[in-house]
């Protein structure tokens, strides 16, 4: 293999691991369940922030009122 060939497979790998979401808990491994409840709720989140506008608060603020009826179903 040439020199230019290792350096140009190298850069691919470095802009594939850039592209990539990278997390610490992955590489250290994490059973903290906090963490892991608050990497959830940031996936819930993005996934339905185009349904609200791309504002996060309002799709807490959706999560909490769909949160706050489920408790109120269960207490009743």
């Amino acid at each position: 293999m040439k020199k230019s060939e290792l350096k140009n497979m190298i850069k691919e790998e470095i802009k594939k691991a850039i592209k990539e979401d990278f997390e610490w808990d992955d590489v250290l491994g994490s059973d903290d369940k906090w963490n892991q409840l608050e990497r959830d709720v940031r996936d819930l989140v993005d996934k339905h922030s185009k349904n609200f506008d791309k504002d996060s608060y309002e799709v807490i603020d959706a999560i909490y009122q769909v949160m706050d009826g489920m408790f109120q179903k269960i207490n009743k």
